[in-house]
C-alpha cells in the first residue's frame, strides 16, 4: 500500500499544476485578443494630451495629487532662483512630483525630474538634464545632452546637440533637432534636422512642379510596363540612368538604383535596396525591404518606409505642408537641413547626423542655440497642424470650479 500511496502523491505533485492549463486547452475561456488603444497607437501626442486634460481637471478640483504623484503648483520662479525642492529631493538629486508652473520656467541643473513638468508659457531644461515628461504651452528648449524618457510636447520644440529622446516628441507647429541627437518618434507639421542658420523656411517647401512625362518613358527595357495600371515591374536588379522622367509606379524584385535628377510621377517599391541619387523628385512614396538611401536634395512627396533602415541626405524634403507623411524604419539617419512633415519613427534608433557618413559618428561639440522669445514666433513661421495634433493649449485654460455633483472623477496617467 505504501508504494501505491507514494505513486499517487507523486502523480498529484506532477500533474496538479498542469490542471488549469489542460482545462483552458480543453474548454477555452480567454479567446479575446488584447485591447490596443487606437488613440495611443496612432496618435503620437496622445500621452501629452491625456496629461494636459488630467492636469487641468486636477487643478479645477483642487486636488493635491495627479494619479499617485504629488501635484505642486507654483508661480513662475525668477531666473536663477532655487527650485522649491524638499530635503529628500535635494539629497537624492531627483524629484518624483508633478510640477505645474503658471508662467515661464527654467529647470535647475543637477536634479532629475522623474515626474511630469508643465509650464503655462515657455520651459527651458538644464544642460544634461534627465526628464520623464515635459509639457509647455509655448516653447520648450532642451539644451545639449538632455534625456527625455517618455514624452515631450510644446507648440515649438528646440532640441540642442547630443540629446537622447527615448520617448515620443511632438509639437503643434515645429520641432528643430541639432546634430548628434538620438530619437525614436518625432511628430510635428514641420520637422527640421540640424537646420543651422540657413534652414529652408516652411513656406518655401512647395509641391514640386508637374513633370511632363509619359508612362514608362525613359525606363530600361527590362521593365515590363502595364499601361492599364500605369505600373512597371522588373524582377532583377535595376539601375536607372540619371535625368530620366516617367509617370507611374515602379516595382523592382531586387535592388533599385535611380540616378541623379530623375523625376517620378508615382511611387517606387523594391524587394531589396532602394537608392535615389542627388536631386531626385518622387511624387509618391518609397517602400523597400532593404535600406533606403536618399542623396542630397531629394524631394519625396509621400511616405518613406523600409524594413531595414532609412538614410536621408542633406537638404532632403519629405512630405508637403498640410500633407503629412511618415518616415519609418528600425534605423533612421537624417542629414543636415532636412525638412520633414508629419512623423519620423525609428523603432530601434534614429540619429541626426550632419557628417557625410553611413554610420553615425561621435557627437561633435556645438554651441547651444539661444532660446528665442515667444513673441517672435509668428503664425506664418509655425503653421498649425490641420489634422495631425490638435492644440493642447486650451487644455490648461482656466476652468470654472465644478460642483461636486458634476465634477468628473478622472485620474490621469501619463
Amino acid at each position: 500500500m505504501s508504494w501505491l500511496l507514494l505513486f499517487t502523491l507523486t502523480a498529484l505533485v506532477v500533474l496538479l499544476p498542469m490542471l488549469p492549463a489542460w482545462l483552458e486547452w480543453r474548454w477555452p475561456s480567454d479567446v479575446t485578443p488584447l485591447h490596443i488603444d487606437k488613440d495611443d497607437a496612432l496618435d503620437p501626442p496622445f500621452l501629452a494630451r491625456s496629461f494636459a486634460l488630467g492636469l487641468s481637471t486636477a487643478l479645477a478640483l483642487g486636488k493635491s495629487h495627479l494619479g499617485r504623484s504629488p501635484l505642486v503648483s507654483l508661480s513662475s520662479p525668477p531666473p536663477g532662483a532655487p527650485w522649491p525642492l524638499d530635503a529628500r529631493e535635494t539629497a537624492a538629486a531627483a524629484s518624483h512630483k508633478v510640477w505645474d508652473v503658471q508662467g515661464n520656467a527654467e529647470l535647475p541643473s543637477g536634479t532629475a525630474f522623474l515626474g511630469e513638468v508643465a509650464s503655462r508659457a515657455s520651459l527651458r531644461a538644464a544642460p544634461g538634464g534627465l526628464y520623464r515628461a515635459l509639457w509647455a504651452r509655448d516653447q520648450l528648449f532642451l539644451p545639449g545632452g538632455c534625456t527625455v524618457l517618455r514624452w515631450a510636447h510644446a507648440t515649438q520644440l528646440d532640441v540642442g546637440p547630443s540629446c537622447d529622446l527615448a520617448g515620443r516628441i511632438s509639437a503643434d507647429a515645429v520641432i528643430s533637432l541639432a546634430h548628434g541627437t538620438r530619437f525614436v518618434l518625432l511628430h510635428a507639421p514641420v520637422l527640421r534636422f540640424a537646420p543651422g542658420r540657413t534652414h529652408r523656411p516652411a513656406d518655401a517647401v512647395a509641391a514640386p512642379e508637374a513633370v511632363p512625362a509619359r508612362a514608362g518613358l525613359g525606363l530600361p527595357a527590362a521593365v515590363v510596363w502595364h499601361d492599364a495600371s500605369a505600373r512597371g515591374r522588373c524582377e532583377t536588379a535595376l539601375d536607372i540612368e540619371g535625368g530620366r522622367n516617367w509617370s507611374g509606379d515602379l516595382v523592382c524584385g531586387a535592388d533599385l538604383h535611380v540616378g541623379d535628377g530623375c523625376q517620378v510621377q508615382g511611387s517606387l517599391k523594391a524587394h531589396g535596396r532602394l537608392t535615389l541619387g542627388a536631386g531626385c523628385r518622387v511624387h509618391g512614396s518609397l517602400v523597400a525591404s532593404g535600406p533606403i538611401t536618399l542623396g542630397a536634395g531629394c524631394t519625396v512627396q509621400g511616405s518613406v518606409v523600409s524594413e531595414t533602415s532609412v538614410a536621408l541626405g542633406a537638404a532632403c524634403v519629405i512630405g508637403l505642408p498640410g500633407l503629412p507623411c511618415t518616415v519609418a524604419a528600425p534605423y533612421v539617419e537624417v542629414g543636415g537641413q532636412v525638412v520633414a512633415h508629419g512623423t519620423v519613427w525609428a523603432s530601434v534608433e534614429g540619429f541626426c547626423n550632419t557628417a557625410e557618413a553611413s554610420v553615425p559618428a561621435a557627437p561633435a561639440a556645438a554651441s547651444m542655440p539661444p532660446m528665442s522669445p515667444i513673441s517672435s514666433i509668428s503664425p506664418d513661421a509655425a503653421p498649425a497642424a490641420p489634422a495631425l495634433a490638435p492644440s493642447l493649449a486650451s487644455s490648461l485654460a482656466p476652468a470654472p470650479s465644478p460642483s461636486p455633483a458634476t465634477a468628473p472623477a478622472q485620474a490621469a496617467t501619463a
